[in-house]
């Protein structure tokens, strides 16, 4: 499976970051073990907001949105969370933050790339994080698992790691969703991938009218109903690459598990359509909306917050 952690040995360094009262932010980093030729990319970095006091039986895993301010803004969570004595874990995910590449904005490139780079591009971000799963464990931070809280594009990779990581117990994915044929086409944020399918003709590389994408989707939910497990996954002949990294196609691992959908009813990313996408496919979760768009959901952090802590303490 393409999201299997590669057997290599791999070395984390920590350095304290920033001290506070009753908590402390770790920095810990290593060389990402999927290289994607960038320098400056390829360092997995993560920072821990670890309680000084306290036992824990949860750590949150908090991914964050594509952009550059989505980092600050979501720092929220891990001081609050931190201070009740609730360790979180914010991994960069690649291009972004720190981890930006000359010339790109954060995260642009997952927009861009072609296929065979984009696979290695989500490849890298689901790899680095269950590398630092893998750290956490390895601290004894993993004694009841992890509870996910995923925004945006967040949510997506989420998504995705819920479905090929049992560690993660339960996980709440705000303002997100599934299936390409939607986000693709119904997305301001995807304007620049429509535009490359304009001027780029190469279908079996880039690959898309909207008429194209219909056609390779319509069958999408009866593949979905044979996806059991990961090996699944394997065996199935998927009509085009992107399947491998759609949040829906790895939806269906994750029943059994709580999730909550948060929706945001303005939201101008994410269709209405790719977040029930989500809610059909995953069969234990619960839907919420909230009266927002995309980025003004922050303003809810404090019933987010709340949300989560409830998955933490059901465990």
């Amino acid at each position: 499976m393409i999201y299997d952690i590669p057997q290599v040995e791999v070395k984390f360094k920590e350095e304290n970051f920033k001290t506070f009262t009753d908590y402390k932010i770790i920095r810990i980093t290593s060389d990402s073990v999927i290289k994607s030729n960038f320098k400056e990319n390829d360092i997995n970095i993560a920072y821990l907001f670890f309680p000084t006091r306290g036992s824990f039986d949860r750590v949150i895993i908090l991914l964050h949105g594509m952009g550059e301010r989505n980092v600050r803004h979501l720092e929220y969570f891990g001081h609050r969370f931190a201070k009740i004595g609730i360790p979180l874990l914010t991994p960069i995910l690649p291009f972004h933050n720190e981890r930006r590449i000359k010339g790109y904005k954060d995260g642009e490139k997952f927009l861009i790339d072609d296929l065979e780079d984009t696979i290695r591009d989500y490849r890298q971000a689901i790899i680095d994080i269950r590398e630092n799963l893998n750290y956490l464990e390895s601290k004894g931070l993993d004694k009841s698992g992890f509870t996910l809280l995923g925004f945006s594009f967040g949510g997506m990779i989420g998504t995705i790691l819920m479905g090929v990581e049992e560690r993660i117990k339960n996980g709440l994915l705000a303002v997100t969703g599934g299936n390409f044929e939607y986000i693709t086409w119904k997305s301001i944020a995807t304007k620049v991938i429509r535009q490359k399918y304009k001027t780029h003709t190469n279908y079996e590389t880039y690959g898309c009218t909207y008429e194209k994408c219909a056609e390779i989707h319509k069958d999408y939910w009866e593949i979905l109903k044979k996806i059991k497990n990961l090996s699944d996954i394997d065996r199935i002949k998927f009509k085009k690459e992107c399947f491998l990294f759609d949040p829906l196609t790895f939806a269906p691992l994750i029943n059994g598990r709580k999730v909550i959908l948060v929706r945001a009813i303005f939201d101008e990313i994410f269709p209405k359509e790719s977040t029930l996408a989500l809610k059909k496919a995953i069969n234990t979760s619960t839907l919420i909306n909230l009266l927002s768009d995309h980025y003004l959901i922050i303003a809810y952090r404090r019933f987010l917050f709340n949300k989560v802590y409830e998955l933490v303490k059901e465990g």
